[in-house]
């Protein structure tokens, strides 16, 4: 309640000021309300980023200085913006009109800029937190194997591989600490050379991912010694290594 008295009244003053100078004050009233609604915002964004999630207080002073800073801007853009010239009517009796001038455009440009840096704010928030859940993740016990049970998980680890076998599992321990589903990437290498990738989204718990030759149409398996890497992006997640003969 106390937060829309205060943007009223900012509104309010925003628009005498430009009254005063023979401005349409609508324009930069709402060039005001925006200022202070995304300053608040941007700095509540900063919080949260800086300070965690969880700090309800300090997110609250950001956001409380980021409209401060907002309305600091909205004054000072109303200081700066000049008076329309005037061109004296030939009519005496007539009003002087008001000669365009760029300051019309003052109002529209600020709160385009404010908006931006608000969709800025959300952007560099919502990869902090994909970051933030990322570096949290933790993938454990990884195995291969060429057999799954009847809940798709491996029933026994092998590291040598006929070539012959149909598919290839590779599976781990997947924590996720906020839940949620991620695309996972898994590179094959044979030799150290790039062989096959796939990617697959997956949840927390166990993960399986399986290789088939006949996908690839191959009749056999490539013989040689095999690595299979999981990664989000740039993080490595795990891997494991094994030979197919």
């Amino acid at each position: 309640m106390i937060e829309i008295i205060v943007i009223w009244r900012l509104a309010v003053h925003i628009g005498k000021e430009a009254a005063q100078k023979g401005l349409k004050k609508l324009g930069y009233q709402i060039m005001a309300v925006l200022l202070w609604v995304c300053g608040e915002l941007v700095g509540g964004i900063l919080g949260s980023v800086i300070f965690g999630a969880n700090s309800s207080l300090w997110i609250y002073g950001m956001a409380l200085l980021g409209a401060l800073a907002g309305a600091g801007i909205a004054f000072l853009v109303m200081r700066l913006v000049p008076s329309p010239e005037l061109i004296p009517s030939q009519n005496y009796n007539e009003i002087p009109v008001g000669k365009f001038r760029r300051s019309g455009w003052f109002p529209a440009l600020v709160s385009f800029l404010a908006v931006t840096c608000l969709c800025a704010g959300f952007g560099v928030a919502f990869v902090s937190q994909m970051r933030s859940v990322v570096q949290q993740m933790d993938a454990s016990n990884p195995m291969i194997g060429v057999e799954i049970d009847s809940v798709g998980q491996i029933v026994r680890p092998v590291d040598e591989i006929s070539s012959k076998a149909n598919t290839i599992y590779f599976g781990f321990n997947f924590e996720i600490p906020q839940g949620g589903e991620m695309p996972i990437t898994f590179d094959w290498y044979i030799d150290g050379h790039p062989a096959y990738s796939l990617e697959r989204t997956f949840g927390q718990g166990q993960v399986v991912i399986a290789l088939d030759r006949k996908e690839f149409g191959m009749s056999e398996f490539n013989k040689g010694n095999y690595q299979v890497v999981a990664h989000i992006g740039e993080l490595f997640l795990t891997s494991a290594e094994f030979v197919v003969k």
